[in-house]
């Protein structure tokens, strides 16, 4: 079984399954208009996010793009750039800090080991 939704391809995997192997209780359930057949789902659930769909097998013309899409190593890139930019922030600060340090220096007083 499948079904689009959400702009994806859903799968569910069924079986039909008899709850009764005896022929009696078959045909008892047939006189009373009780189903002894159903529906249990077996397999796993899978879902397709639909990417790009070409005019040949693996290659050719691009017929559909999805603009939602994005891959994957785009979203890996952008967090090592945000990484990267706090990186750059830190080392900044300790650049400033490092100025303001040499700028607020309190030179050593030559009379302050005197009264000890």
């Amino acid at each position: 079984n499948f079904s689009v939704a959400d702009g994806r391809i859903w799968f569910r995997h069924f079986q039909i399954v008899d709850s009764t192997q005896d022929k009696k209780e078959i045909r008892r359930a047939a006189k009373e208009g009780k189903e002894t057949v159903s529906l249990v789902e077996i397999g796993p659930r899978f879902v397709l996010s639909l990417v790009k769909i070409f005019n040949g097998g693996f290659g050719g013309q691009v017929l559909y793009e999805n603009p939602k899409y994005v891959k994957p190593n785009t979203i890996r890139s952008e967090a090592n750039k945000r990484k990267g930019k706090a990186y750059a922030q830190r080392k900044a600060a300790e650049k400033r800090r490092d100025v303001r340090r040499q700028k607020n220096y309190i030179p050593k007083d030559p009379l302050g080991d005197v009264f000890k």
